[in-house]
């Protein structure tokens, strides 16, 4: 008899024990990043009215972690800075001050964004990382409208920042500021008859309105087949087809003075737009376009620093070199 309690009693820990194991698998990553947001804030004395500053990333599945040049470029920006938030599949191992954590599939799924994804053209140079370039706008607009987020700074994930973001940074004839690269390209460089349409938002205000017609812009490029010619067009002549190029066709349709500017003379077919706006080239408040490490004195002179490609290891050196002991 006390031989069968005790088999029907091992029998029920197992099952007992089995349950708890997939259970805290489910639930593990809530918890994590729960417990991560209610962890007490280091605030540093900051001016008042902060803007929140946003970076977004994919993971893919086989990594265990964000890459470590966004988690050492949070570690900077989050010394100036206290309304960071990361929004990703992936997080880092550690807890990182002043970070708030969110799951990118609780803003993932819009019908913009839905749409986008079925009849996307991949003419980027990498992919699927250029379609998730894209992705991250739709994200970033989800994000902001159930935030209630009317302005925020979206950053890349190879960017630092090493400025206060707040309002006074702000103009207020602007509708967003962007970066169009002036110091890294020829002369007329980015006028219309280069076929190097380029505005870069991974450095960038964006006013809610003005993203939601980016956004709808896009859905309407790709899920129109009426619109691809200018897209392959632009494959063709100058490859390759990325955020960026549609940013700056986007940018060229809302903002006739820069449309004036870049010399605007297309014959192809464009999306309407929803709005129209006055855009701002973030690169005259000090906020650098690429490479700007290499500038002497770049700390304190520029507002962010972008490590482009094969320089995003730089900014663990940076980290270590100046952060770690403050």
């Amino acid at each position: 008899m006390y031989f069968k309690n005790f088999i029907l009693y091992m029998f029920i820990s197992i099952i007992i024990f089995i349950f708890n194991i997939v259970y805290t698998i489910n639930d593990d990553k809530e918890t994590k990043i729960s417990n991560y947001n209610k962890k007490k804030h280091f605030v540093p004395k900051l001016k008042q009215n902060l803007i929140d500053i946003i970076y977004i990333h994919f993971c893919f599945d086989s990594e265990q972690h964000i890459p470590d040049y966004l988690e050492y470029a949070l570690k900077i920006s989050a010394f100036y800075n206290n309304k960071i938030h990361l929004i990703s599949n992936k997080f880092p191992e550690n807890y990182i001050s002043n970070v708030q954590y969110h799951y990118i599939n609780h803003y993932a799924q819009s019908d913009f964004h839905n749409k986008f994804k079925k009849s996307y053209l991949p003419l980027g140079l990498s992919e699927p990382w250029e379609q998730h370039n894209f992705e991250r706008y739709f994200v970033l607009q989800s994000f902001m409208e159930k935030q209630n987020l009317n302005w925020v700074f979206y950053a890349d994930s190879d960017v630092i920042i090493l400025k206060t973001i707040n309002t006074s940074l702000l103009q207020l004839t602007c509708d967003s500021f962007l970066s169009f690269g002036v110091d890294k390209i020829p002369e007329n460089g980015n006028s219309w008859d280069t076929t190097m349409w380029f505005a870069w938002a991974g450095t960038s205000f964006l006013r809610l309105d003005i993203l939601q017609a980016f956004t709808a812009f896009t859905t309407d490029f790709y899920t129109n087949a009426t619109y691809h010619p200018i897209l392959q067009f632009k494959d063709k002549t100058l490859p390759y087809v990325c955020d960026m190029t549609i940013w700056y066709l986007f940018v060229g349709s809302i903002d006739n003075k820069l449309a004036q500017e870049w010399s605007w003379k297309s014959s192809f077919l464009i999306p309407p737009v929803k709005t129209h706006g006055n855009i701002c080239d973030i690169n005259q408040l000090h906020f650098d376009h690429m490479h700007g490490h290499l500038k002497p004195n770049y700390e304190n002179i520029l507002s962010s620093v972008h490590f482009q490609g094969n320089q995003k290891n730089e900014i663990k050196k940076l980290y270590y070199n100046k952060y770690i002991f403050l």
